[in-house]
């Protein structure tokens, strides 16, 4: 510590060069101002580190010398000492200004002037500490992340995890398109391949189902002017597949007589015949007339045909084949010859709820011949039959 007055190394409480008393607080090594934190106030220099000079006196009392007498006086209080006033003119400092005036305390008869002090601190205190060593809540001396690098970093992470999904996604995605496009070039292909397959015979089994009566000109069927039924020749003669309703639409009461022969050739089928009436009154009446050169009344050949109102079978039919006359609500006459040996479930007087039997019309009437299939299947079903 340096004297704030002369700047002089200070080694107590007072400056032995200019005997001004030590400052009470520490003094800046560079400019000697007074120290009240870790800087210096005025040139921002840092405090030495080590122990502050005190103030404090020894605890050993001390004594002065009278001048006068030479005898030592003892002090009244260990506490109360008062300070030595030092007079600057005492000292000779013209012979050497760097040179302090030495004082050997050593000497038991040299006069001892004022309370006598040292440099080393009272027991137990240190003063105040200073250090350059980094607080230990520091972690390594590294500096906190900021909260802006904080949101940075984890946003990128999230965008980073956003294309990461969506790559994989866009993976996936291509997987089930490529995937799909290979099972519908597979099915185009088996059905290719199935079509080059069937008989050409099958695929006209069906083509007419997708041709409308106004292209019958195009294939093999035929409408015959007189009956006004479609037709097409097989090899045992001629098979009815349609009626050209339009002829009668108008007309409330219709009789369909479908010829035995056309263009010399018998009539042995029927495979479809539906008729139907214009009439918005009870007063429509179909009636179906069908000769005895027809042989099979296919199935479904007047299904669901709810105008017609009676079927008159000439001898000479042998089969009628399932749900033949299925739905035909207002059908409540046949006349069923004795050579049909074949009818089962075709049908007749049954009432059909959701495409299913289920009891016999009441006002259904089957006529033909006693002991016949008629007859036998008028009584498994419940239906009313009329000998003829």
């Amino acid at each position: 510590m340096k004297c704030s007055k002369c700047g002089a190394e200070l080694t107590g409480k007072f400056c032995t060069n200019c005997g001004a008393p030590a400052p009470e607080n520490p003094v800046c090594s560079k400019c000697g101002a007074e120290l009240t934190g870790k800087f210096c106030t005025k040139c921002g220099t840092p405090a030495l580190q080590g122990n502050p000079i005190t103030t404090e006196a020894t605890q050993t009392q001390s004594s002065d010398f009278d001048s006068t007498s030479g005898t030592q006086t003892e002090q009244t209080s260990q506490n109360d000492v008062e300070p030595v006033q030092y007079d600057p003119s005492q000292f000779d400092n013209t012979k050497n200004d760097s040179q302090p005036v030495q004082y050997d305390q050593t000497q038991p008869n040299q006069t001892s002037y004022g309370q006598q002090f040292t440099n080393q601190p009272k027991a137990g205190y240190t003063g105040q500490q200073f250090t350059n060593q980094p607080q230990q809540n520091m972690s390594n001396g590294k500096k906190p992340m900021s909260g802006g690098k904080l949101a940075a970093i984890i946003i990128s992470i999230v965008v980073g995890l956003i294309l990461i999904l969506g790559i994989i996604i866009g993976i996936i995605a291509c997987n089930i398109v490529k995937g799909g496009t290979d099972i519908i070039n597979s099915s185009i292909s088996e059905y290719s391949n199935y079509s080059s397959i069937l008989d050409d015979s099958v695929l006209d089994d069906y083509s007419d189902l997708f041709e409308d009566d106004s292209s019958s000109e195009d294939n093999t069927e035929k409408l015959d002017p007189v009956s006004h039924c479609y037709y097409e020749e097989t090899d045992g003669g001629v098979k009815i597949t349609a009626y050209d309703n339009y002829y009668d639409y108008e007309t409330a009461k219709i009789t369909v007589n479908i010829p035995s022969q056309i263009d010399g050739k018998d009539v042995v089928e029927i495979e479809e015949l539906w008729v139907y009436d214009n009439d918005s009154t009870e007063n429509g009446y179909i009636k179906i007339i069908i000769p005895g050169t027809v042989k099979v009344i296919d199935s479904y050949a007047m299904s669901f045909c709810e105008d017609i109102n009676e079927v008159v079978i000439e001898d000479g039919l042998t089969t009628i084949e399932p749900d033949a006359f299925k739905g035909c609500e207002d059908l409540e006459k046949i006349t069923i010859p004795e050579s049909v040996t074949m009818m089962d479930d075709c049908g007749f007087g049954l009432e059909v709820e959701d495409y299913e039997y289920t009891g016999a019309d009441n006002d259904a009437v089957i006529y033909g011949k006693k002991g016949s299939t008629a007859e036998s299947y008028a009584k498994e079903n419940g239906i009313k039959f009329v000998q003829k």
